[in-house]
């Protein structure tokens, strides 16, 4: 547990150093690689995306899991900001 928690601090430290160059970036996390996570052992699918929702909840960002290989959610993930970029 401490790992990860060491990992999560280190995701927050870089958001909020990132945050000091630009205030008005889109918070946005993708997991890649989603055609290869889906063969993954359902316990270890449970454990990872469990780690992608915490820090995405950390830095209050969207999670996305995508695969550019087979086109799954690349399309939403722009939908998503360009639409966010229009408020």
């Amino acid at each position: 547990m401490s790992k990860i928690r060491c990992t999560l601090n280190s995701v927050i430290n870089w958001h909020q150093q990132a945050r000091t160059y630009n205030q008005s970036a889109i918070h946005v996390m993708v997991g890649s690689k989603f055609d290869e996570f889906v063969q993954l052992p359902l316990d270890l699918q449970w454990t990872i995306a469990s780690q992608a929702r915490a820090y995405a909840k950390a830095i209050k960002a969207t999670l996305f899991f995508s695969s550019a290989s087979y086109n799954i959610n690349v399309n939403k993930i722009f939908k998503c900001i360009l639409q966010y970029k229009r408020k």
